[in-house]
């Protein structure tokens, strides 16, 4: 990104809608396949604040992150133009430029703020969440569910843990709440099958996270005894 190199992004993302317009415009300004992302919005579900009015009891937070490819749209960068987010950000909550000048707006922004230097295509290795394979007596059935399929008597090979291999997303001795929100759903999961794996108990990984057991069903997830399991999204209006 040459002269743009110390630009980030930022997000006052107490205001984000999750109208995935940021989303959609990084998506057709670099011709990205429906499954790949520069930028993504993540989604923490209703927690009820603490000591909060009746009007205002609960906290949903929208968190756009932008990914491994977004290099803040350089080519538009060089031609006096807005990354294409900031442009189409129905909200107007985001912004970019030098980072110490981001940095030096956010204090006077609140809370819920936060400022992004972009990797620009780089795919960082910071770690894994896991073994790198499950083989041999690593693999357990009880933690690592395999669904039975009666017509053939045999597993489903696609819910296969035994060979499954891990991605590397993120350093587990080094994990925090804000970054297990950042994962999907899936990648959630895996990590903390991950963390069984290498020996922790449940209670031990919500310790270190930061929650509750009745509090990890916000991100979808939930313990049954030591087996990690994704939940069904619950119905809102």
């Amino acid at each position: 990104m040459t002269k743009h190199d110390g630009y980030g992004l930022l997000i006052d993302y107490k205001y984000c809608t999750n109208c995935q317009s940021c989303v959609v415009a990084c998506q057709e300004e670099h011709g990205f396949s429906p499954d790949e992302f520069g930028i993504e919005v993540f989604e923490s579900k209703p927690v009820r604040k603490h000591d909060a009015k009746l009007d205002d009891a609960w906290d949903w937070t929208y968190l756009p992150m932008p990914t491994f490819r977004c290099d803040l749209c350089a080519s538009r960068l060089e031609e006096g133009k807005k990354p294409m987010c900031v442009k189409h950000c129905l909200a107007a909550c985001m912004d970019f430029g030098p980072i110490e000048e981001l940095a030096k707006k956010a204090l006077d922004m609140g809370d819920k703020v936060v400022i992004y230097k972009p990797l620009g295509g780089r795919l960082v290795d910071i770690g894994t969440i896991g073994p790198e394979m499950l083989t041999g007596s690593d693999y357990d059935p009880a933690l690592y569910r395999r669904e039975y399929d009666d017509s053939v008597q045999a597993f489903d090979d696609s819910d296969d843990w035994e060979s499954k291999e891990y991605r590397i997303v993120i350093d587990p001795d080094n994990i925090t709440l804000d970054a297990f929100v950042a994962l999907s759903t899936e990648d959630r999961i895996e990590f903390l099958r991950g963390e069984v794996v290498r020996g922790k108990s449940p209670e031990q990984i919500l310790d270190e996270l930061g929650i509750t057991m009745a509090e990890l069903s916000n991100y979808d997830c939930v313990f049954v005894g030591r087996q990690a399991r994704e939940i069904p999204k619950k119905n809102t209006i």
